[in-house]
């Protein structure tokens, strides 16, 4: 089905002043401990949270004493959030990150029992996994795709659910872990999280068969 017209775009914002950056002031550094970091040569279960922040910091050439950038930064510190869902990694890193914000979650039972185990040492955020068209169907299968390649990663909140990795993505387990479907579909998982107390919530994965779509979409959302 084609997709209606999306939102109008809004003007761009102009770069902050002395910086030149498209994030205008406002960017941020993320670290995640798991799966998918073979191109960091960090193996899975390999090292700690600590050693990937050490590896972010030498990527972006903002470690203290270097001088990576190649403008100057609005602030002297950036924020650190550690992309964390496992209570062993979300417990360390209470001790030192800015943020936690565990990916995958859509369901807001997963995120109040974080909530319990952060106990406010540290702001708790999220990430959602969105797949959104104006056919629903057409959303959560590609919800179903999406969650296949990472499931099997997730084992704390696997474990958590009782959901059977191995098996096939049901809708109920879709549900769980990934925001799939209409755009009201999606707002009402962003209306969920935002009453649970989740600040802040982002957007990532697939977003839609048109990802252009999608983004002018949970744009006008959000705003």
């Amino acid at each position: 089905a084609p997709h209606p017209p999306p939102p109008p775009r809004p003007a761009p914002r102009p770069p902050g002043p002395a910086t030149g950056a498209l994030g205008g002031g406002r960017p941020i550094r993320g670290a995640a401990r798991g799966s998918l970091l073979e191109p960091l040569g960090i193996g899975p279960g390999e090292g700690s949270v600590r050693r990937l922040v050490e590896e972010v910091h030498r990527h972006l050439g903002a470690a203290e004493g270097e001088g990576g950038f190649a403008w100057r930064p609005p602030r002297a510190r950036i924020p650190v959030f550690v992309g964390a869902f496992g209570p062993r990694a979300v417990e360390a890193a209470c001790a030192w990150a800015d943020e936690i914000r565990p990916p995958g979650i859509s369901d807001t039972g997963y995120f109040e029992h974080l909530r319990a185990l952060v106990a406010g040492r540290a702001r708790l955020g999220c990430e959602v996994w969105v797949a959104v068209d104006a056919d629903r169907e057409r959303a959560r299968a590609l919800g179903r795709e999406i969650l296949a390649r990472f499931l099997p990663s997730m084992r704390a909140m696997t474990d958590f659910y009782a959901v059977d990795a191995g098996a096939a993505v049901s809708d109920r387990v879709l549900d769980l872990f990934v925001a799939a479907g209409t755009p009201a579909d999606v707002a009402a998982v962003v209306e969920r999280l935002a009453a649970a107390g989740a600040d802040p919530i982002t957007f990532s994965g697939r977003l839609g068969h048109d990802p252009l779509w999608a983004i002018d979409t949970l744009g006008a959302m959000i705003t």
